[in-house]
């Protein structure tokens, strides 16, 4: 299974640029080759391709990771090994990555930043690249991919994105590729959350003779990181304090059933955010609904307006579940004008338990230097 590679591993162990003389069983290529192919021929690159960089040898550099990526397919080291390759032999272009060198980028910031444990092959040769490029870096021109690459392999990653966002490398595939990675997190750093909500609702002026009502309701929106947007669905149940007439079909009834709903949304943003808390502000739009008879489908509707304020407490910048109080200033529009209107104003409270369904990827944008 290792014929097709040995040859090559075996000219480069001997610094030669052929080899000759392979046994019979050798000259059959296998159509396919197992993970201990991949693991026998990482564990030779690891041993031969720091003296290849002593010895000066580019061109067995390449032809060797160019074998080593078809046995194993694409791997950030692999990567990392042929940029500081091409750096090292002056031939160094854009064309060498494609916009996945943002995910080979934020594997290996991982492991400089977390110092994770590796076999003992791996970490002799991660220590040697981040010397190679450390070694590789005073002679690259300033505000170059080349000293970029070579400030992060170095393992001095803020550095590296502190050249892009200060606009060196604004007209590179790497500023673009980072770019575009960046505008997809903000995309999916909206936060899908759901809610359930309990309070109490206080009207005011015309409505005041309805009473204080109890209220709960659901809500479902999506989060940013300054920016929201809900769907809220509220339930008053309960009667008027005191009874109402009721015009309907040139009808005249008298009834004190206050069974409303409220179905809308609401567009706020936060204004002030330390640590767990965050205060936000708020505008809602929607229809309150009211059913005003028993056994009947009549539902009196209006238009409904509100101004509010609210915090919200996440207990871990990650964390999945969420707490939160609101404060609302309701104007609910005119209905059943005819007899005893039934729009006004009022005030709410609703206490709000939520979870977070999706949360952004934080560590991609840390790691991307955001």
């Amino acid at each position: 299974m290792i014929c097709r590679w040995l040859p090559l591993l075996l000219a480069v162990l001997c610094a030669a640029p052929t080899f000759r003389g392979l046994p019979a069983a050798c000259q059959t290529v296998p159509d396919a080759y197992s993970e201990d192919d991949c693991s026998l021929v990482t564990a030779a690159a690891y041993a031969v391709i720091p003296d290849l960089f002593y010895d000066g040898q580019a061109d067995s550099l390449l032809t060797l990771l160019e074998e080593w990526e078809a046995l194993c397919g694409p791997r950030e080291v692999i990567q990392r090994t042929l940029i500081l390759g091409a750096i090292w032999d002056g031939g160094f272009t854009e064309d060498l990555y494609d916009a996945e060198i943002m995910d080979h980028l934020r594997q290996r910031g991982a492991e400089l930043a977390e110092e994770s444990e590796t076999l003992p092959a791996r970490a002799a040769y991660d220590s040697f690249t981040v010397d190679l490029a450390d070694q590789l870096l005073p002679h690259q021109p300033p505000g170059t991919p080349e000293a970029f690459f070579c400030l992060f392999y170095a393992g001095r990653a803020g550095e590296a994105w502190a050249m892009i966002e200060s606009g060196e490398l604004a007209y590179t595939d790497l500023a673009y590729y980072r770019g575009r990675r960046l505008s997809l997190l903000r995309i999916t750093d909206t936060r899908l959350q759901v809610g359930v909500s309990i309070g109490s609702w206080y009207p005011s002026g015309d409505l005041d003779f309805v009473g204080d009502k109890p209220l709960v309701g659901v809500t479902v929106g999506w989060w940013e990181e300054l920016w929201f947007g809900r769907l809220v669905g509220e339930w008053r149940p309960g009667r008027s304090d005191r009874p109402y007439w009721l015009v309907k079909d040139d009808s005249i009834f008298l009834s004190d059933r206050w069974d409303a709903a409220l179905l809308g949304g609401e567009v706020g943003r936060r204004v002030y955010g330390a640590g767990p808390w965050r205060l936000d502000v708020f505008a809602g739009l929607g229809i309150d609904l009211i059913k005003p008879r028993g056994g009947s489908n009549d539902l009196l509707a209006a238009l409904h307006g509100s101004l509010g304020a609210g915090v919200r407490f996440l207990p871990e910048e990650d964390s999945s579940w969420f707490t939160g109080f609101d404060v609302r200033a309701e104007t609910i529009g005119d209905r059943n004008a005819e007899a005893v209107n039934l729009g006004g104003s009022a005030w709410s409270v609703r206490l709000v338990v939520g979870r977070v369904l999706a949360t952004p990827d934080q560590e991609t944008a840390r790691f991307l230097g955001r």
